[in-house]
């Protein structure tokens, strides 16, 4: 077990090496492109409108991290061979799987320290809201995290593959209701919404923001059976070869 952990922590030594340590301009390039988007929505909405804005950062920072940081990148190792160097080493399957898919979201959950800062600071939520959104970003990190895997699996080429999640992302984050309540929509088309984990995700953390607390746990139900259904599907037609 120790040596494990020694092995987890050398790995994540090494993914924080070659995404902060060694590209100081990373995170403030992130925060800055997530702050842009935050300040032009909260301009057009209003002062008010900034804890939507904020949520929707928190979610999107979440999902991202899989399904746009983590697919380019794991087809990228191994693309370049260094997965092969990796695989070498003593690692074990769940360590190099949990130690890749926590290195490579790095930079996202420095991200998410961020924006969480101000969202705390305006919605003040209480013990029980900190951590229903710590589980609610975590879940959804997950998914977004097994459908960037999924995509990874299925498409080799990076640039297809880049220009895929991206496309995948924009779809289930900008034109759902992530960064704006799902009420702004017409009734008629907010079904169609609820087919992106990112839409119940947003539901929640707004919730938590106004309420302090989750006031729809059918949203809570839905991200935690999509989330389990991901990870039994990835482990049933996953490999280690394939790790």
């Amino acid at each position: 077990m120790r040596r494990q952990l020694r092995s987890l922590f050398g790995l994540l030594y090494f993914y924080s090496m070659a995404y902060i340590l060694r590209s100081p301009l990373s995170v403030p390039l992130l925060v800055f492109r997530m702050s842009v988007f935050v300040i032009l929505l909260t301009l057009v909405g209003g002062h008010e409108y900034a804890v939507y804005a904020l949520s929707g950062a928190l979610v999107a920072l979440a999902f991202g991290a899989g399904l746009s940081q983590f697919s380019v990148d794991i087809n990228a190792l191994r693309v370049s061979g260094y997965r092969y160097i990796l695989l070498t080493a003593p690692l074990g399957p769940a360590t190099f799987a949990i130690g890749t898919a926590l290195g490579m979201s790095l930079l996202s959950f420095v991200g998410l320290t961020v924006f969480f800062l101000p969202w705390y600071y305006i919605c003040h939520p209480g013990l029980q809201g900190v951590l229903e959104l710590g589980l609610v970003l975590a879940l959804t990190w997950l998914i977004g995290l097994s459908i960037g895997f999924l995509l990874s699996i299925l498409i080799r080429t990076p640039h297809v593959l880049f220009n895929v999640t991206d496309t995948v992302y924009a779809l289930l984050v900008y034109l759902m209701p992530v960064y704006y309540p799902i009420e702004l929509l017409p009734q008629s088309l907010r079904p169609l919404t609820l087919i992106s984990p990112a839409t119940h995700a947003g539901i929640l953390v707004r919730e938590i923001a106004v309420e302090g607390h989750i006031v729809s746990p059918l949203n809570m139900y839905v991200i935690i059976v999509v989330a389990a259904a991901l990870l039994a599907l990835i482990s049933r037609i996953s490999k280690w070869r394939e790790a």
